[in-house]
């Protein structure tokens, strides 16, 4: 057989079934080898997909490579491996037997930017004659219009970045996905080398914008990189007034990170408005309230251009802000100002004591009842009564006990349907508060609503109410012969009730 031409060895090979049978062929003999190792790596390709270059790849077998890429072996999947192995080498020479064209080494290029190595990203580019500034590139979503440098910013690979910077003439000023800049990507990312490195190589605009219209300082700011913020605040060309699409500036959006040193800058820069509002009527002290930063409240209110009890577009103030959140020193620090309002009302009608009612603080309830106790009046006793009804239909005994306990509440107070804490109570069946409310001393538990029902008749009013109603009985407060306005007496409507008065 090793006589006969490598012609006829090749079509005898070709009727072999499987590429294992050819391969058991090609290792009797050198000579076979010699004459049919092409034709086991065209089979490879037919029946594998070409694996033999895969495993090449893996094992770094450069030989096998090129014999198997020459066979017609697809090179992306091995493209991609070499990529990830960072193998630089491997990559090369891929590239190398690969023909013009093939658009593998662009399919790749996202992933070799991901794994940061920056020698190979740069063969990938001069293989696709891909510029770092071309517009050709799709994010994970599948969106194009991404350059490789916005790319290399999104995976945060600053060598590459770097890389990319050194290649020559790149417009990074260019808007590209998201209408976003490389400057503005970068200073939301975090990336304060990348930052510098743009601002050294004198051609970028540090007073550009993102889509929102939000400026470099602005994003780093917002995501807490204080470090560029500060980079950023001696910059030529940043406008530290400029305000994004929802009104924000950079002061507002320092205060609500708790950026103390980025905020005692800008207070300390000619021309800076301490006291804006942005489309939602917040200023920079209503952030700092009602995040809590006590530190940046101080400031803001020392620099004597402050509004202390400003308000939002809703109605909130500061102070308001704060009770909701818990901030007790804020507050504190709002009404040493004595420009204060304490019974503040929102457009809702929310107050702060009603906000601090939803926290459910008492830290925070009982100081505002301290603030509120000296200019307490007929409306207040209104708010304390709605207070109250809202502190037993959340069940929040506590609090029910704070309020009857200061005594700026009586315990029969009505409300527009003429009913007491009793009544609601009664009808929410919460027994542990129906006890409480009937050890109150001054308790009248048989007070009778705009329609005649007492307590004992809307606890009755439900099968449900069974331990309410004996809870009442068992007091000895309620009067059982009582009837609502139209003589009707719920509760001996029902055996059950009849059983238990009797």
């Amino acid at each position: 057989m090793l006589h006969l031409p490598n012609e006829i060895l090749e079509a005898i090979a070709s009727w072999l079934e499987t590429q294992r049978d050819i391969y058991a062929l090609v290792r009797t003999s050198r000579q076979l080898r010699d004459a049919l190792n092409s034709t086991l790596y065209r089979r490879n390709v037919e029946d594998s997909g070409g694996s033999a270059l895969t495993w090449a790849v893996d094992y770094r077998r450069e030989e096998t490579a090129i014999k198997a890429i020459r066979a017609g072996a697809p090179g992306g999947e091995a493209l991609w491996c070499s990529v990830f192995h960072k193998d630089e080498k491997m990559v090369k020479l891929i590239l190398s037997e690969m023909r013009r064209g093939n658009d593998d080494a662009y399919k790749v290029l996202d992933r070799a930017i991901e794994r940061g190595h920056a020698p190979v990203v740069k063969l990938l580019m001069e293989y696709a004659g891909i510029a770092a500034d071309s517009p050709v590139m799709r994010n994970s979503l599948g969106v194009q219009g991404q350059t490789p440098l916005c790319r290399a910013l999104y995976w945060q690979q600053e060598p590459v970045i770097e890389m990319m910077m050194s290649l020559g003439e790149i417009d990074i000023n260019a808007r590209g996905y998201m209408r976003g800049t490389p400057f503005t990507m970068a200073a939301a990312l975090g990336l304060a080398a990348t930052i510098k490195l743009f601002l050294d190589s004198g051609k970028v605009d540090a007073g550009s914008y993102a889509d929102d219209n939000s400026s470099a300082l602005m994003l780093a700011i917002s995501r807490s990189h204080d470090d560029i913020a500060k980079m950023l605040l001696v910059q030529d060309g940043v406008d530290v007034n400029h305000a994004n699409n929802y009104g924000h500036r950079a002061l507002s959006l320092a205060a609500e990170q708790g950026l103390l040193d980025v905020v005692k800058t800008l207070i300390g820069m000619e021309n800076v408005d301490v006291d804006f509002k942005d489309r939602y009527g917040c200023t920079p002290l209503a952030y700092a309230s009602s995040e809590g930063y006590l530190s940046i409240v101080e400031l803001l209110l020392d620099s004597g251009g402050v509004d202390p009890d400003s308000r939002t577009v809703w109605g909130e103030t500061p102070f308001i802000l704060a009770s909701s959140n818990g901030h007790i020193a804020v507050m504190r620090c709002l009404v040493d100002t004595g420009k204060i309002d304490v019974w503040a009302r929102c457009d809702d009608d929310t107050t702060a004591f009603s906000s601090a009612l939803d926290l459910g603080d008492l830290s925070v309830l009982e100081l505002i009842m301290k603030l509120q106790e000296s200019t307490f009046d007929e409306r207040s006793v209104e708010d304390y009564r709605k207070t109250l009804a809202r502190a037993v239909y959340a069940q929040r005994l506590p609090i029910i006990e704070l309020l009857l306990h200061s005594g700026l509440i009586d315990i029969n107070e009505v409300d527009e349907r003429g009913r007491t804490a009793l009544h609601h109570a009664c009808g929410l069946h919460a027994e542990e508060v129906v006890e409480y409310l009937l050890q109150r001393e001054g308790i009248n538990a048989n007070v009778g609503d705009d329609k005649g029902f007492t307590p004992l008749m809307l606890a009755a009013a439900s099968s449900l109410g069974l331990p309410t109603v004996k809870i009442l009985l068992q007091s000895g407060k309620v009067d059982i012969d009582l009837q609502s306005n139209d003589g009707f007496m719920q509760y001996r409507s029902r055996p059950t009730w009849a059983s238990i008065i009797q």
